[in-house]
């Protein structure tokens, strides 16, 4: 039969601001050009309205079911982005088991410990045009190691300007520190979520110090007695407050965007937590990046489908940048 793909049905909102973009762009445009034309894989796929339009622009590689390649400056309809990550402790690049991270002696238990540098990652993913990636401080503020991570990270948001979040014991008196650093936005969560609780004296304090635009919220969460529960204090403490639709709602009128961490699962790459994919991906509000079990091609398209292509994704152990075994190459 005919083709169901028609070139006017996709819709996409692209704003061009720098050289980046334009090859971003040319890119995009190019990759269109060739897919079209590749009609026999057309033929062979049905495209409905909530398939990741990039898909579309790899039809013709035969080796993967999925690609996650970023349109950096508008985000397409079915669109799930790449957001990468730089997790540093004790001044070093690593990625760490959710959950293993504790502040006595400074100890996680480590999947991958990096020999490059933080900013050397920066560099990589600024090549790559790969933006709104976090880097995050996982010493907290009184450890022997927190000068020297607090550097590493400092060295990776100046490699790219704009281009990173930051996170990790950021405060109204601390925040303005990595935003002149060259972060774009300061990820938050203890410094809200504290002592059990939701501390909105804190939190209006941390949206008036720094804009609701450029605050991101951490509800990175773990499942106890069904509930998924934020916790906060590098994932050390459970709170009493619980991820649900109406606190979502709640909480996007002071923020700009979620960074969810499935932290059962974090560092693991043993599959994604579905349910909580499930409940995300249903949820229509601003932009969340879930991070959590990723291992494999498989997981990430399990992730598109039951978010509908509404989340997006920092994937870390499972890279080959950090050991892993999913080519880097597939996300740029």
């Amino acid at each position: 039969g005919e083709p169901t793909f028609k070139p006017e049905e996709v819709s996409c909102d692209l704003i061009v601001t720098d050289v980046t973009d334009l090859r971003v762009l040319f890119n995009m445009v190019q990759s269109v050009f060739f897919s079209i034309l590749r009609w026999d894989a057309l033929l062979d796929t049905a495209v409905d309205d909530q398939m990741d339009i990039q898909i579309l622009l790899d039809l013709g590689r035969r080796d993967s079911s999925w690609s996650s390649r970023n349109i950096q400056t508008g985000r397409c309809r079915g669109q799930m982005r790449f957001r990468p990550c730089i997790d540093i402790h004790n001044g070093k690049v690593k990625q760490i088991v959710g959950g293993s991270l504790t502040d006595r002696r400074d100890f996680a238990k480590e999947n991958f410990v990096s020999e490059q540098t933080a900013d050397w990652y920066a560099r990589l993913y600024k090549k790559d045009a790969l933006r709104g990636g976090h880097v995050i401080l996982l010493n907290k503020a009184g450890s022997p190691y927190y000068e020297a991570t607090k550097e590493q990270a400092f060295r990776a948001l100046r490699a790219w300007p704009g281009g990173l979040q930051a996170g990790g014991g950021i405060t109204p008196e601390n925040a303005w520190e990595f935003l002149d650093a060259g972060a774009s936005q300061v990820i938050v969560t203890s410094y809200v979520f504290r002592e059990g609780r939701i501390h909105y004296e804190s939190l209006n304090q941390m949206r008036d110090a720094v804009g609701k635009e450029r605050l991101v919220l951490d509800l990175s969460c773990r499942k106890r007695d069904g509930i998924y529960y934020i916790v906060t204090d590098r994932w050390q403490n459970f709170t009493d407050v619980a991820v649900t639709e109406e606190l979502l709602w709640e909480l996007s009128g002071y923020c700009s965007e979620f960074l969810i961490h499935a932290v059962d699962v974090e560092g693991q790459a043993s599959g994604i937590e579905e349910e909580l994919v499930r409940f995300l991906g249903a949820w229509q509000g601003i932009p969340v990046t879930y991070a959590g079990g990723v291992g494999s091609m498989e997981d990430l398209e399990k992730l598109r489908k039951l978010g509908k292509g509404r989340l997006d994704v920092t994937v870390g152990s499972a890279l080959d940048l950090f050991g892993g075994g999913i080519p880097y190459e597939c996300f740029i």
